[in-house]
């Protein structure tokens, strides 16, 4: 297929899926505030993940996403060392406090043949244990969206066309502010978030958008087999105003909460299958591959994701079920 055309349709791609709202990321659950920031600092350790998504892996223009994400608690209210087995005279430190605030936040580049955003957003929130392991927590996170289009990649047949001329008058670039509020319960066992997330244009690029409005539902739950194995069905929903629902389905199955595999199924036609694993409680790697479904119409060319994780000042060894 022609340059010109197949990033027409890749441009077109991005603007009826993409939209700023619906970033794709097969691990999902490895950068939880970016779609949950009720989840920030959820885990009493510095928790930082960088990550790369290549889809379509041997076409050139096709979809690519990086990502960059930290975050951690700045007041230590949870029990870093309730999972410690050794008894100490001095219970001191392992007596829960009832609150602690999380801090955090994240970069995700996405690009689309001549089809660029970048969003750097920093996310907060509170958290309140509410009875025995399970929490309670409000967060929030702003920042700024950026989008713009590369003209050397675009195809007009018509000059007149509306939406051409909009993003003409625009310099071919937008600035939006993104917001997101998320309320999440979580536990050892469990994690459930809903989060609203406004996109706000600058005034001179309210010709091109509107305010866009999106709603992420995100839930898991751990379910012990024995001793070793553990199954951890997890689920995303996502919907926009202009947008259908979309939803993220899938298992893993971990071993000694360590390492584990997975698959899942994406609403718009695509599998995702998953591996990774955890070295000494501090690093993790999670490779994801991507590929349409048999009934698609979309290019069955296959996706690579692959995430690596850092785990700072996790006194207690922990390791969270996502």
């Amino acid at each position: 297929m022609k340059k010109p055309l197949f990033s027409l349709l890749l441009l077109l791609l991005s603007h009826l899926v993409l939209g700023q709202n619906n970033v794709f990321i097969g691990q999902y659950f490895k950068i939880m505030p970016a779609f949950a920031p009720g989840l920030t600092g959820a885990n009493n350790f510095l928790d930082i993940k960088t990550g790369a998504r290549n889809q379509w892996a041997d076409v050139e223009e096709a979809p690519k996403t990086q990502f960059f994400s930290a975050n951690g608690t700045i007041r230590p209210g949870g029990n870093a060392y309730k999972h410690n087995s050794h008894q100490v005279n001095d219970p001191s430190p392992y007596v829960e406090k009832p609150v602690k605030i999380g801090l955090g936040g994240y970069v995700i580049n996405d690009q689309v043949g001549g089809f660029k955003q970048t969003e750097g957003l920093i996310s907060t929130a509170v958290h309140v244990n509410i009875h025995k392991d399970i929490n309670l927590s409000l967060g929030v996170s702003g920042g700024l969206n950026h989008t713009r289009l590369d003209v050397d990649y675009l195809t007009v047949r018509d000059p007149n066309d509306q939406t051409y001329n909009d993003y003409l008058a625009s310099g071919f670039q937008r600035n939006s502010l993104k917001l997101l509020f998320g309320l999440s319960a979580y536990s050892d066992q469990f994690y459930f978030s809903y989060a609203l997330m406004n996109l706000y244009p600058s005034r001179d690029d309210r010709a091109v958008h509107d305010r866009q409005i999106a709603h992420h539902i995100i839930g898991g739950y751990s379910y012990a087999l024995d001793s070793q194995f553990e199954v951890i069905p997890n689920f995303h929903a996502r919907k926009t105003d202009q947008q259908k629902l979309l939803l993220d389905m899938g298992t893993r199955i971990r071993y000694q909460r360590n390492a584990y595999i997975g698959i899942s199924y994406r609403t718009n036609q695509y599998f995702v299958s998953m591996l990774g694993f955890t070295v000494n409680d501090l690093l993790d790697l999670g490779y994801s591959f991507e590929w349409a479904a048999a009934n698609s119409s979309l290019p069955n060319l296959g996706g690579h994701e692959i995430v690596l994780g850092l785990r700072l000042f996790n006194h207690g060894k922990y390791v969270p079920m996502w």
